[in-house]
């Protein structure tokens, strides 16, 4: 599954864009340039970034592709990683 989190708003987390697996999840802060990688089995609160464990270097290599397939086929192509949409809504 591949998401993205524009807008830190009250939880103070940057914006980022990931994908998760069953068992994985590799995130990218893009304004950071920050990347985590997180074992959900033997971490599920996501407490130590595995992602420059050399143990996990192909399934980082493999989450990588996936992300960036992904955001491909989702046409996410980072218009609204500075400038969100108004919301019409309120």
């Amino acid at each position: 599954m591949y998401y993205r989190y524009y807008h830190p708003g009250h939880h103070n987390v940057a914006a980022h864009y990931g994908v998760r697996t069953d068992r994985h999840k590799l995130i990218y802060f893009n304004k950071l340039d920050q990347w985590e990688l997180f074992d959900l089995k033997e971490d599920p609160y996501e407490m130590k970034n595995v992602y420059s464990d050399p143990a996990h270097a192909d399934i980082m290599k493999n989450l990588k592709a996936e992300l960036y397939r992904l955001k491909k086929e989702l046409k996410d192509d980072d218009r609204f990683s500075d400038n969100l949409p108004k919301d019409d809504v309120g």
